[in-house]
């Protein structure tokens, strides 16, 4: 299960998001969550709070994305996603 997420970041420099639910990664797969962090740490990523990678980018010219519902293997119910860019 990490190790596909790994795969994606592992090639990668861009700021990555990652969503964690407490109730599902925090508790059930936590063992699987710690792997993940572990790897990433491996890869060199620095791991930090959503609000400091706001922070850091203020007045940086952050694309623009449209929000679009949707669903996500492994995941029910109906989701929030990244939609199609637009310009300001």
């Amino acid at each position: 299960m990490h190790l596909h997420l790994l795969a994606l970041t592992g090639q990668t420099t861009q700021d990555q998001v990652y969503t964690l639910h407490a109730e599902l990664e925090g508790m059930k797969l936590r063992q699987v969550f710690e792997r993940l962090i572990a790897g990433w740490r491996a890869q060199g990523h620095q791991l930090v709070a959503l609000g400091e990678l706001h922070r850091s980018r203020i007045g940086a010219g952050l694309p623009r994305h449209r929000i679009a519902l949707g669903s996500v293997p492994g995941r029910s119910g109906l989701l929030a996603l990244q939609g199609a860019a637009w310009q300001s």
